[in-house]
């Protein structure tokens, strides 16, 4: 019997994808949800600042890049973000995404809790596995979290990578499947500046009360 709250990894095949798209069916069943799973291939972004520009310049338009390795280093230099923050590679050490995050203190009704601050999450578009290499980095996240005894996730999604992934079927049926729920705040009207979308995202564990402020 599986204890309680522990996570569940996601495994998926890209030949459970394909039958996914060709059947119309959301991509969540008992036999892809598994209590073990391999360890996703990562490397520090720390002193690999140009592997991220250099997906963002194939990800991104030039307006929402961050064009600058002082900018992602100021996120991993924050509190554990060099912990948090990751890139993934294929078997071939070849980088296929990223992940930029970090701890933050966030205000909620029963005081301050410890939550997991996702920056940014893109996945290389020249990968020819997307699918599967975003569910990765979101179950890697959740991983992290979870063994740092986090409440939970905090993001700035942006609406075309992150958002999209989050508000799937597939992935939002995994979130509650490990005791979490997702809550949509909507879009960030404070900080969207580019022409695409950001959107206030909260990954809590259930029973808990919403968080309203982050520090």
């Amino acid at each position: 019997m599986q204890k309680k709250n522990s996570i569940c990894y996601l495994e998926i095949t890209d030949a459970d994808i394909a039958e996914a798209k060709a059947n119309g069916t959301a991509l969540i069943t008992e036999s892809i949800v598994r209590p073990e799973a391999k360890q996703l291939p990562t490397m520090s972004i720390n002193g690999n600042e140009q592997v991220v520009l250099d997906i963002e310049s194939r990800a991104y338009p030039v307006e929402q890049r961050y064009e600058n390795p002082d900018r992602i280093k100021q996120i991993t230099g924050q509190r554990l973000g060099a912990d948090f923050s990751f890139i993934t590679i294929n078997g071939e050490n070849h980088p296929t995404g990223y992940a930029l995050a970090n701890i933050v203190s966030v205000q909620t009704s029963k005081g301050i809790v410890q939550m997991l601050k996702v920056d940014d999450v893109a996945v290389d578009p020249e990968n020819r596995h997307q699918s599967t290499t975003g569910l990765q980095i979101l179950r890697e996240l959740f991983t992290r979290a979870t063994d740092r005894g986090l409440q939970g996730i905090t993001a700035r999604a942006r609406e075309s990578t992150m958002y999209r992934l989050l508000k799937s079927t597939y992935v939002q049926n995994i979130i509650q499947k490990i005791g979490y729920e997702l809550i949509d705040e909507g879009i960030d009207t404070t900080e969207n500046t580019g022409e695409e979308p950001y959107y206030r995202i909260f990954i809590r564990k259930r029973l808990e009360e919403p968080a309203v402020t982050a520090q």
